[in-house]
């Protein structure tokens, strides 16, 4: 349930809450706006140096507009946002833009267990082959990506040999001994790389674990690319091989430093939104409108407004 913050709530949660609110409103949001939502009277308002049982709610909101400052710094100019005199607004004209940033907003705070599915798409499927294009683009010039998760079909042995196959690796599928064959994606959802013309290893790699909702705190180090070459190729690649994580929710500072030494390339929400391709698939793109809108319909009538 994404209903109003409270004090307990980290900038990033009131941040968000304050988007969803300009989404839902098509508004500007401002303390004065929320007043209603925080049931906060306008004396508490307009004298904040007077301490009562409600001043930590005006901090609160304070605080997420904060963050969405950092945002709008982190994002470049793809935030889809501006903040003006403590007053967040939302772009009158950034079509893709913001559809993208709905997109990531929606797939943090809905239930990704039981609401990833709208319009017949898996919000899941779409953030791995939105991932994908966003780590081409930060790796840049050459460098191309495959969906290796949920995203992708066939058998695993399917994907490990498109695996191979794409970045001309010396080295072919194996079975690791004890194997029940049940294996999905081994935390792996997309793999990058910058291959030289020559077509040969020894190249830049990365491999990275994909996650929507908010519980994806355990989950940061799952992605070991020793234990995934080494159980499912015969040779790992002649060059080391880097990870990333890829997160929906936006991070913001809090235990950036913890988070990041245990994720390795940490991709939150900000930082796709920096990286997304100057040209969005036009397929990937229209699924991902066909989302928002049901999504966003059904999560108007499930939270508190």
């Amino acid at each position: 349930m994404f209903s109003r913050p409270n004090r307990n709530d980290p900038p990033s949660v009131v941040a968000d809450y304050i988007e969803y609110q300009c989404f839902r409103l098509n508004t500007p949001v401002s303390p004065y706006s929320l007043r209603s939502l925080f049931s906060m009277s306008d004396d508490e308002l307009e004298n904040e140096g007077v301490e009562s049982s409600d001043d930590f709610s005006i901090d609160t909101i304070e605080d997420g507009i904060k963050e969405c400052k950092l945002r709008a710094e982190s994002c470049r100019s793809v935030y889809p946002f501006s903040v003006e005199a403590n007053t967040v607004v939302l772009a009158p004209n950034d079509g893709v833009n913001k559809e993208i940033y709905l997109f990531l907003l929606l797939a943090t705070r809905l239930d990704m267990k039981d609401e990833s599915r709208h319009a017949g798409h898996d919000a899941t499927k779409l953030f791995e082959e939105l991932c994908a294009d966003v780590s081409t683009e930060y790796f840049g010039k050459h460098s191309k990506s495959l969906v290796f998760g949920t995203a992708d079909g066939g058998s695993f042995k399917d994907k490990v040999e498109r695996v191979i196959n794409s970045l001309c690796l010396t080295s072919s599928f194996r079975i690791p001994l004890g194997s029940t064959g049940r294996q999905k994606d081994a935390t792996v959802d997309v793999v990058a790389w910058i291959p030289f013309s020559d077509k040969k290893d020894s190249q830049m790699i990365a491999i990275g674990q994909c996650k929507t909702g908010t519980h994806w705190e355990g989950m940061l180090n799952d992605t070991r690319p020793d234990v995934f070459f080494d159980s499912h190729f015969t040779n790992r690649p002649f060059a080391g091989v880097e990870r990333m994580f890829f997160m929906a929710e936006s991070n913001g500072i809090y235990k950036w430093e913890e988070r990041s030494r245990a994720a390795g390339i940490l991709f939150d929400r900000t930082r796709i939104m920096e990286f997304l391709p100057s040209c969005i698939n036009d397929s990937l793109l229209r699924r991902i409108t066909e989302w928002n809108v049901s999504a966003f319909a059904f999560a108007k009538q499930k939270w508190d407004i």
